[in-house]
């Protein structure tokens, strides 16, 4: 095993640098997994052109070699050992974050995906940083970062806007399922649609093979997929025809939209907002009638993490369905919480948003009566950051909580705004001086989660 940094904190980091006006620079390690020195005795056959006379010589490993099982844990520990050399800290909130601190200012961020390095700081430090790698590891300079990890990444400077975009991506998955010819549609679910469960698996059609595909999507740049992506996940062990069909209904709609991208408008505010809405569908599913959770966390409004889940036990409430909810969007404040916290990036106290005003009173209001005594008490984890002030909630409008599109399939209308609200629109070319097509209307839209969490000030 070997971390590698998640989706989330590149895009929390990115903002982080594009808000300071750092440089953000991509490197390539070349043969990383050459570099480590093995900790276990390893033997291997003479290479074909090299052996040596002898009855049955063989070879003993001493370097790490593309193919061993522990040869991306091995390049790991060799590169954290010179960035730890280096004066890098490694955050605990990623392992796959490091940063480069000075009397208590983060002065450089450097992002590891296997080989896949990210510097971001002034131009000066990041090429004095990577002339010291240079000198252990042999890198390839790319320059700015434009495509990182099948994402399109435009960073646009004078509008302080980062946009992360597949249109590459999706293109290549319409044509490995044989749907570039497709016709599109509003939404990538129907909202009356049923899914049954079958006894046995269809082995012919490639249906884990595209909901893996559409996973991928869902955690780079796609939030809009989410629920239906999670969805197709339950039926992974038995599906046939008819689970293949609402998968290629995704891709119909993924050839409407294949030009969409997330969009980040960087603020220069003296804090930034930490906020997350939360919401639940409850007990809709037939089969177990279990809940479905969904959050969406943001920083100063811009869509940092999402997530579409399944409850892990029947709810007895709507009430409480929504309380669950809350305790998993309360998680991921806290991380994202941590995260500024260990950049010295000051922030508000994360403010938890949800419609449910049983559910919010349970997170403000000491005790427990007849029907909330029985949640289990890992739940109570958000009554009791609320008491230590880590955290705050407040109530809005049902139409203001756009953690819904998560839980459950939408109409095109409120699909389509809530797709807005989370700034999932139209990427343009970089030669147009705007980097997403945005109306009046799609722009008052967006700013939906920026008004909601700012009213409390």
């Amino acid at each position: 095993y070997a971390p590698v940094i998640r989706f989330e904190t590149i895009r929390a980091a990115i903002y982080f640098a594009v808000q300071r006006d750092w440089e953000v620079l991509q490197y390539d390690v070349k043969t990383a997994f050459l570099y480590g020195e093995l900790e276990e005795l390893i033997y291997m056959e003479q290479s074909p052109g090299f052996q040596v006379d002898g009855p049955g010589f063989i070879c003993r490993l001493l370097k790490s070699l593309y193919g061993l099982k522990q040869a991306p844990n091995i390049w790991n520990k060799t590169l954290h050992a010179k960035l730890l050399a280096m004066g890098f800290e490694r955050t605990e909130s990623d392992y796959g974050l490091y940063m480069l601190k000075e009397e208590n200012e983060v002065k450089l961020l450097l992002t590891v995906y296997v080989d896949d390095l990210l510097l971001m700081g002034p131009r000066d430090l990041c090429a004095k940083v990577a002339a010291s790698l240079q000198e252990t590891f042999e890198l390839t300079t790319m320059g700015n970062v434009k495509y990182l990890l099948g994402v399109e990444i435009l960073i646009n400077r004078p509008r302080r806007e980062i946009v992360y975009c597949q249109r590459q991506y999706v293109h290549e998955v319409l044509k490995r399922f044989h749907m570039e010819n497709c016709n599109g549609c509003a939404t990538p679910e129907a909202v009356s649609e049923s899914t049954a469960v079958v006894p046995a698996t269809s082995d012919y059609l490639p249906y884990r093979k595209l909901v893996g595909a559409l996973q991928y999507l869902v955690g780079a740049s796609r939030p809009d997929i989410a629920h239906a992506t999670r969805h197709l996940g339950k039926y992974l062990a038995c599906y046939d025809h008819t689970h293949y069909a609402q998968a290629k209904r995704v891709l119909r709609y993924l050839k409407a939209t294949s030009d969409f991208g997330l969009l980040m408008n960087v603020t220069t505010g003296d804090e930034v907002r930490v906020a997350a809405y939360s919401d639940a569908d409850y007990a809709n599913d037939p089969v177990d009638r279990r809940s479905v959770s969904g959050y969406v966390t943001t920083l100063d409004g811009n869509v940092v993490s999402y997530a579409s889940r399944k409850q892990e036990i029947n709810a007895l409430s709507t009430c409480e369905a929504e309380y669950i909810a809350m305790s998993e969007a309360t998680k991921d404040l806290l991380w994202l919480s941590g995260l500024c916290k260990e950049l010295e990036w000051k922030h508000s106290v994360p403010l938890l948003l949800g419609d449910n005003q049983g559910a919010i009173a349970l997170t403000a209001k000491p005790g427990k009566h007849s029907k909330s005594k029985h949640i289990d008490n890992k739940r109570q984890m958000v009554r009791r950051n609320v008491e230590l002030k880590l955290l705050i909630t407040q109530h809005v409008g049902t139409e203001d909580v756009v953690a819904d599109i998560m839980t459950k399939a939408l109409g095109a209308v409120k699909f389509a705004r809530f797709r807005r609200a989370m700034q999932v629109l139209p990427v343009l070319s970089e030669d147009s001086g705007a980097t997403t097509s945005t109306t009046a209307s799609e722009a008052a839209a967006s700013s939906t989660m920026d008004e909601a969490a700012a009213s409390r000030d």
